[in-house]
């Protein structure tokens, strides 16, 4: 649709961890914390090179451009703390879940405002329904919690998942996909696991991609996976994984 030369934007931080797509707008969380935005349509930035326009989405909140040696701990602020970021068209939300601090935030896409706030036990990924509640992998499992900070409910049980990392809901059918990925949710000592599963809104598994011990050498094989990073769901009830 168009591409972003994001170096022009902010040549001090030119990569990102995740991102999202609510309200018109393309959010990317970069590895310090901060979100930069993009207009969905065009491409344009929303964000200027100078710090205008930047959000920052910190668990400790404070301005979002820190500069000098101020900024050098917050180079790995996301891998440390654990942060991911999703977001739905739909629902017009963005949710961020903190693995550090237990919790998942909720955030207005137009303003950048926090709106609520819940606890789960260490957050790995998130995705945002429909309904604007969030699917949250926990502890191994996918639950869903709203942002009124109710108990967490287990949607997908942890005996049906292996190394769960990454997850996505379908704006179509309300199916959860899960991207495994043992190498970054892994415990260490498990066996290799590189897989996608795909589950009915009640946690009923519905299909299984890719060899459970993910792409081997040699031959390349399309439909395996190794090295799961991220997943989407498509409009039309498919998925797109890096």
């Amino acid at each position: 649709l168009w591409t972003a030369q994001f170096d022009k934007v902010d040549p001090w931080c030119n990569f990102g961890a995740s991102l999202a797509v609510a309200g018109g707008r393309v959010f990317m969380l970069a590895h310090n914390g901060t979100v930069y935005r993009f207009d969905a349509k065009t491409g344009q930035s929303l964000t200027a090179g100078n710090g205008d326009g930047l959000w920052n989405l910190r668990w400790e909140g404070g301005p979002a451009k820190v500069e000098g040696k101020a900024a050098e701990p917050l180079r790995d602020y996301v891998r440390r703390t654990g942060m991911d970021l999703a977001g739905s068209p739909a629902a017009g939300v963005l949710v961020a879940g903190y693995r550090q601090h237990d919790a998942v935030r909720w955030f207005d896409p137009k303003t950048g405002r926090q709106l609520g706030e819940a606890g789960v036990p260490e957050p790995v990924g998130v995705a945002v329904r429909p309904d604007g509640s969030a699917l949250v992998i926990s502890k191994g499992a996918v639950v869903a919690v709203t942002r009124e900070g109710k108990k967490p409910a287990v949607v997908v049980p942890a005996d049906r998942l292996e190394s769960p990392w990454r997850v996505c809901v379908s704006p179509k059918t309300g199916e959860v996909f899960v991207a495994e990925n043992s190498d970054r949710a892994g415990s260490g000592t498990a066996a290799r696991h590189h897989q996608v599963k795909r589950f009915s809104t009640d946690g009923k598994l519905l299909g299984t991609f890719g060899r459970p011990g993910g792409r081997e050498d040699g031959l390349y094989e399309p439909a395996d996976f190794r090295g799961l990073t991220d997943i989407e769901a498509d409009p039309v009830g498919g998925f797109v994984a890096t």
